[in-house]
């Protein structure tokens, strides 16, 4: 068996970030000076051995006789004021909370922060950095053992990094928290190399409650990257991508990344731009650049081990293109297992798509909004499988369609269900520039709205059979007790059905039919009289105007009357209309019955 040995000892640093020797700690009621107000100290945690104020130190350590010691109050909070040897103000805080495992970081000199995260790594503790801005004179690394860094705030008035150099601030190789601090830039886009945290090969590294901004990109994660959190971060401006992923490790970098706030004024480049991605959990953030000249979200290639993409209550909008952009390196390696809930995205440039969508396998939107100036989703050639959108909610400003795709998409299965739009799209799908061999399994079902126009659904010629609608488009007509007469012998007349019983959909008028894309069944039902007994009778679906298909033979009675019934089952493309006639010989005219219970026509969707 073994165990770790570590120093169980507070550390107080100068001002100029070295052990502070023969210095002077006061410690005393929160809230006031403790110098004037001491509360009670001691040398146990049993609060038996009394220490006197002020409290000596040796190098670095609470001195109790010599030899280094823990100071310990009874008290939750207090104040704290430290010194050097002359008596100058080292550190001082009027509310403070004990804490055994801090090494305090005093000094406006920043030129030993490293020594003091070293020193701290070793004993697996909290740097603690007052408020103020420390010059970086060169990149901050950590490799062995476990720190935080933990800063007083990370805004204007926090600790704050002010980074010139083309290079990482701050480079961690082992365990770590950084939290409350701001990493600042110099706004430099020819400083490439120029970021807050860079992400190498490191795992358990948990980034909160910081800022970055001016500098070329905030934070980089490269080949594996586990068990790393970014949550609560605000992100501004960067003169080249906000954050970016890449290597080639097989299983990429997994991150958690919630609750951040990514509002820049301006972005050179994608705001999330990931190559080699192995999954992220991603929660309640806000990607709204006011200026990004590239997307919001941008996922190139996937790590050959990747796992599930997860996304849920973010926010993507304010990109140059859109917002929105998953594009893998090949059918091959397709983009993967990503799942979207309850969402918003948003494009504001009517030139693009929300979504752009190429190589893409299973994708799942649900819930939120999509919305934007060009088409919601578009195809951009290459695969696309496995895509399911909806329940959700379009709000496009585009008079044409929700989802579209280009010339040289290939798409294996997509699936729409409760996809609602707003009053301004035209249609719900358009897939006419594709080639009919390059789609298969394309289902939309009742409860999504189609637009405006009367072919809301568009398919490539020759491909409608590959369409499973559910649209609910359904009539029923009788003729309202006219009767239909003068008809004339042996001559193909369409019937009429002035009387309404139902109309699903408003596509039943003056007597003909204008289904929505898709396989459909008409029946018709007749009763006419006047005709030659023994002569043959017919009913014909017309289609766009011409004969289309005959119904059965039926014979004139001796009585010369003919109860005639047909039906026909056929596909319908958009704009076809549908009608149906009668041929029946007659000495005279033929009569058609107007009572409802004998005459009537009813179609709908299969």
């Amino acid at each position: 068996m073994s165990g770790e040995v570590t120093s169980p000892y507070t550390i107080f640093y100068d001002r100029s970030g070295d052990p502070l020797d023969a210095g002077y700690i006061y410690v005393g009621t929160a809230g006031i000076n403790p110098e004037t107000s001491p509360i009670a100290t001691y040398w146990n945690s049993s609060l038996t051995t009394s220490a006197a104020q002020p409290i000596r130190t040796l190098a670095g350590y609470p001195s109790q006789s010599g030899s280094a010691a823990t100071i310990y109050v009874s008290e939750a909070t207090y104040s704290i004021l430290v010194k050097d040897k002359n008596g100058t103000l080292v550190y001082s805080n009027l509310n403070e909370t004990s804490d055994a495992n801090v090494v305090r970081y005093f000094g406006g000199d920043a030129s030993a922060i490293q020594a003091a995260i070293t020193a701290a790594a070793a004993l697996e503790r909290t740097v603690l950095f007052q408020s103020g801005d420390y010059t970086l004179p060169a990149g901050l690394t950590h490799s062995t053992g476990a720190v935080k860094l933990q800063g007083q705030d990370a805004g204007t008035q926090g600790t704050r990094f002010q980074s010139s150099l083309n290079a990482a601030s701050f480079t961690p190789t082992a365990q770590c928290t950084i939290e409350g601090i701001g990493f600042l830039g110099s706004n430099d886009a020819a400083k490439t190399a120029q970021v807050g945290i860079a992400l190498d090969d490191v795992n358990n590294v948990h980034i909160r409650n910081c800022v970055f901004d001016e500098l070329y990109t905030s934070i980089t994660l490269t080949d594996t990257v586990f068990y790393t959190q970014i949550k609560n971060n605000k992100f501004f401006s960067s003169t080249g991508p906000m954050i970016v992923g890449a290597g080639s490790g097989a299983a990429g970098y997994a991150i958690q990344f919630h609750g951040n706030e990514i509002i820049p004024t301006t972005v050179t480049g994608s705001v999330l731009d990931f190559s080699n991605l192995g999954s992220i959990n991603s929660m309640g953030n806000v990607i709204s650049p006011a200026n990004a000249t590239g997307y919001c979200l941008r996922v190139r290639t996937m790590a050959t081990a990747a796992g599930v993409q997860q996304f849920s209550n973010d926010v993507f909008e304010g990109s140059d293109l859109s917002a929105i952009n998953l594009e893998g390196a090949s059918s091959a390696a397709p983009c993967r297992y990503f799942f979207f809930s309850n969402c918003y995205a948003n494009q504001a440039n009517a030139g693009e798509p929300t979504l752009l969508l190429k190589h893409v396998r299973t994708l799942h939107w649900v819930g939120g909004y999509i919305s934007g100036e060009g088409a919601g989703i578009r195809f951009n050639a290459g695969n696309a499988s496995d895509i399911h959108i909806g329940p959700v909610r379009f709000e496009l400003n585009s008079a044409t369609a929700a989802i579209t795709a280009i010339a040289g998409s290939d798409i294996r299965g997509l699936h729409l269900k409760g996809v609602t739009l707003n009053g301004g799209i035209q249609k719900l799908l358009d897939l006419s520039a594709m080639a009919a061999a390059d789609l298969d399994n394309i289902t939309i079902d009742a409860t999504s709205e189609f637009g405006t126009t009367a072919s809301p659904v568009v398919m490539p010629t020759g491909a409608y059979h590959k369409l499973n609608w559910r649209h609910e488009n359904r009539f029923m007509a009788t003729k309202g007790g006219t009767d239909q007469t003068g008809i004339a012998s042996a001559t193909d007349t369409k019937i009429t059905f002035g009387t309404e019983i139902y109309d699903i959909r408003d596509r039943f008028a003056s007597s003909t039919w204008s289904p929505y894309t898709g396989v459909q069944r008409i029946t018709c039902h007749v009763f006419a009289t006047n005709v030659t007994s023994g002569a043959a009778c017919e009913l014909k679906l017309y289609k766009n105007g011409a004969e289309y298909l005959r119904g059965p033979i039926f014979l004139g009675s001796a009585t010369n009357e003919v109860m005639m019934d047909a039906s026909w089952e056929f596909l319908s493309e958009p704009g076809d209309t549908f009608d149906v006639y009668i041929r029946a010989t007659s000495a005279g005219t033929v009569t058609i019955s107007g009572a409802a219970t004998l005459s009537y026509l009813n179609g709908s969707q299969i």
